[in-house]
């Protein structure tokens, strides 16, 4: 069954993103690519948003040291934004990271 959930078109940022991780592989298994080739229009619908969420995790899991390059308070802007989903591994990430930073629970997910 075809997705018909169709969201606005990627950000110019994350369309590169997305196309680096295509050429470091991290579509491989991406069925959804027409003939395998890279297509960022395929992206625009909640399949392809869950797919990059999952080449997104891995790619972090990958290149951990990328942590270092964050600022404190790049951080607490992230921790500040709220779940950026209300999947289990996102949900638990951000209690951690606000906890870390001693930001309020209600003050975010309110």
């Amino acid at each position: 069954m075809e997705d018909q959930m169709v969201y606005k078109e990627l950000s110019l940022e994350l369309a590169l993103f997305v196309k680096h991780l295509y050429k470091e592989g991290y579509f491989v298994n991406a069925n959804f690519l027409p003939n395998k080739k890279f297509d960022i229009t395929c992206f625009e619908n909640s399949y392809g948003y869950d797919f990059i969420r999952y080449a997104v995790e891995k790619f972090g899991n990958d290149n951990q040291e990328i942590v270092k390059w964050l600022s404190a308070s790049d951080l607490k802007k992230v921790a500040l934004f709220g779940c950026p989903s209300l999947g289990r591994k996102n949900v638990f990430s951000a209690k951690i990271l606000r906890n870390f930073f001693r930001i309020q629970e209600d003050t975010v997910c309110s």
